[in-house]
């Protein structure tokens, strides 16, 4: 997926790629639609499987000279990590900013215990 004329001068040397790049913002993005379709995702799963999207992105390229523009250097690929975990906060944010999660629970429990004590007075 090369795009411009920038992009074909970092395949060829991928160690000069720079940190941040336009992958990054996809990363950002793509992190953020899964933050807005799974918001429940625990921090430890959502870490796990960025750590292991970068690792596998490194084994594709080693494998496959087709692939070989994928080969990021360390910088890079941290940088996507961080941009991978911002987006799916991201995204998880803004699920929950848009349907708040159910609290009718603990307005129940704080009734339950209010009920409790007028309960035991009368007695």
């Amino acid at each position: 997926m090369r795009i411009n004329k920038q992009d074909i001068k970092y395949d060829l040397k991928p160690e000069t790629k720079p940190a941040f790049d336009r992958w990054t913002i996809r990363h950002f993005l793509g992190w953020t639609v899964l933050g807005l379709l799974k918001p429940d995702l625990e921090d430890k799963t959502v870490l796990a499987l960025n750590i292991g999207s970068e690792i596998g992105e490194e084994f594709i390229a080693q494998a496959d000279d087709e692939w070989k523009f994928r080969h990021e250097p360390i910088p890079n690929k941290i940088v996507d990590v961080i941009a991978n975990q911002l987006g799916f906060m991201f995204g998880q944010g803004l699920r929950n900013e848009m349907f708040p999660p159910d609290e009718e629970y603990e307005e129940y429990d704080y009734f339950e215990e209010e009920y409790e004590e007028e309960y035991e007075e009368e007695e």
